[in-house]
């Protein structure tokens, strides 16, 4: 049975984040209803742009907009199975489009648009035996789309509230499109306690490939001691994945800054028809990550973010239709690196 039961949930719809594991990622993402500032210096990559500041100190009512592309690798692990048997090895390579778009309603409410689009390459290496009954491999090309709606409010200098909601398909190559879909609600509010601390709490409902509800936790904490200092830990996603986490950053100087997470994540996708017994089933692959992160920002509109992690407790659970579980499989240690670009118009 699985070891990673416990799982901090997230939307991947939420926010434009990128896989790359951001030097200030984990902090709670500001909302689009934040106070009236330029970027601020814990934004993290793909995450909707602040609103800019005219003439007399209000923000813009002018839309903003955020473009990013990501990709990671993990470099092959081997690969065990209930047993302890040694099943070969398997690498993965994911790249991702993200865009997002941030429509203000009035000066203290806006209206946020995310789209994402996401595709996996796994390459199992051995050509899979003994990861199902029939051999071969499961999958390889897996894609991920996701749209997200969200609307917050500034009530005032302490309460930010916000309602979202999203839909995500994720399938492998030749699954069914039509059962690929997973669907999610979330209501929370920022709280600002002081101007170095705010938190975030709420919480929702997702639905699951072949499974039941989720109650999905929003909480964040995003704690400012210095000017180049953050700390900051919550329930936000990543690119197309569900997880959570906590970091730490330090802003060398207005262009470069380096940080240190720990994050939780965990693809599920629907199985395509052709494979028995777990054909039109579902995979869930679950990972820790501890990540040293960097981030250049040549500019105010370019962002350019590097990282390299410990990929650890890895596990990959192949369901059938019914939701019975076929094969849990388990993976070595191994080391991921990542790269991404955002561009702010």
């Amino acid at each position: 049975m699985s070891r990673s039961r416990t799982m901090t949930a997230a939307f991947a719809w939420l926010a434009m984040a990128s896989p790359v594991l951001a030097q200030d990622s984990d902090a709670p993402e500001q909302t689009d209803a934040d106070r009236p500032t330029e970027t601020s210096a814990d934004q993290r990559p793909g995450s909707r742009p602040i609103r800019p500041i005219i003439g007399d100190g209000r923000p813009s009512l002018e839309p903003s907009y955020s473009f990013s592309v990501d990709s990671t690798y993990q470099y092959s692990a081997p690969v065990d199975d209930d047993l302890g048997e040694d099943l070969g090895e398997v690498s993965k390579f994911s790249i991702t489009a993200n865009l997002g778009v941030m429509i203000p309603i009035d000066e203290q409410s806006s209206l946020s648009l995310s789209f994402a689009d996401k595709t996996t390459d796994y390459n199992f290496t051995t050509g899979g035996v003994g990861l199902i009954t029939t051999g071969g491999d499961p999958f390889d090309i897996v894609r991920t789309n996701s749209i997200g709606l969200r609307y917050a409010r500034r009530f005032n200098e302490t309460f930010q509230p916000y309602v979202a909601g999203g839909v995500t398909s994720s399938r492998a190559r030749d699954a069914s499109f039509e059962q690929s879909f997973t669907f999610a609600g979330l209501l929370g509010t920022r709280i600002v306690v002081n101007d170095e601390l705010d938190i975030t709490l709420g919480g929702g409902l997702a639905s699951r490939l072949e499974g039941n509800f989720l109650f999905v936790p929003g909480f964040g904490v995003n704690w400012r001691p210095t000017d180049r200092l953050t700390i900051g830990t919550n329930t936000l996603p990543r690119g197309g994945s569900l997880g959570g986490g906590g970091g730490i950053s330090y802003k060398l100087d207005d262009s470069f800054t380096l940080g240190f997470n720990v994050n939780f994540e965990r693809d599920e996708f629907r199985i395509d028809e052709g494979r028995e017994p777990i054909k039109g089933g579902v995979a869930r692959d679950s990972s820790l990550f501890f990540t040293l992160t960097s981030r250049w920002t040549p500019s105010p509109r370019w962002i350019i973010d590097a990282s390299v992690s410990v990929v650890t407790e890895r596990e990959l659970q192949l369901l059938d239709r019914s939701g019975l579980e076929r094969s849990d499989l388990r993976f070595d240690n191994a080391l991921g690196v990542g790269v991404g670009v955002e561009y702010r118009f």
